[in-house]
C-alpha cells in the first residue's frame, strides 16, 4: 500500500465478496505504521466512488469509528481516503 506519490507505508488484507456485476461487499484491514483501521461495506462499480463504514481497528485506531471513501483509480489502482474520530 503506498502513500500518494510512492512511499510505502503500509499493507492491507481482506475479504472482497463479489454480489453482482454492479456491487461487491469488502471487509478490509489496513495495516498502517500505528495500527490497523478494520473498515467494511460495500463497493458500488456503477458510483464515482463509495463510502465504507470504519468499525474500529488496534493501537491508535483500537476505538476508531467514522468512513473511508473507496475511489477506482484504474482497473487495477484505487484510492481510499479515512475519516476517523475515536
Amino acid at each position: 500500500m503506498n502513500h500518494k506519490g510512492g512511499v510505502r507505508i503500509g499493507g492491507l488484507a481482506g475479504i472482497w465478496t463479489i454480489q453482482s456485476r454492479v456491487a461487491d461487499d469488502a471487509s478490509i484491514m489496513f495495516h498502517l505504521k500505528r495500527g490497523t483501521i478494520y473498515v467494511d461495506g460495500r463497493i458500488r462499480h456503477t458510483e464515482p466512488q463509495s463510502t465504507l463504514r470504519v468499525a474500529g481497528g488496534t493501537g491508535r485506531f483500537a476505538d476508531a469509528t467514522g468512513r473511508a471513501v473507496f475511489k477506482y483509480v484504474s482497473d487495477t489502482t484505487a484510492q481510499v481516503t479515512f475519516t476517523i474520530a475515536s
